[in-house]
């Protein structure tokens, strides 16, 4: 099942709060890939103490570890007409 967030808001997965937002064309390496320019979003990734963990910059198949879980990036889609984009991430078991 996946996990979307919208860009400019929060979520809490597993124990941790994730964070969305700078969607744009970037580079990234995808989980086991070469680099490649693509839909990016940086994310923020806080543990249940509020110890940051990191703002990688992700793209589809970008791999994250959330509270001790892999999550891989299945889609980044930008906003329209100014409107905000977001990211979907699914747990890897």
């Amino acid at each position: 099942m996946a996990i979307t967030i919208e860009e400019t808001t929060v979520a809490t997965v597993g124990g941790w709060t994730v964070t969305c937002g700078n969607i744009m064309r970037d580079r990234f390496t995808p989980e086991g890939g070469a680099e490649q320019e693509g839909l990016t979003a940086e994310l923020g990734l806080y543990d249940g103490d509020g110890k940051a963990h990191g703002e990688p910059t992700v793209g589809v198949g970008s791999v994250v570890l959330i509270d001790g879980v892999p999550h891989r990036v299945d889609a980044v889609v930008a906003g329209r007409d100014g409107g905000h984009g977001h990211v979907a991430l699914v747990a890897v078991r």
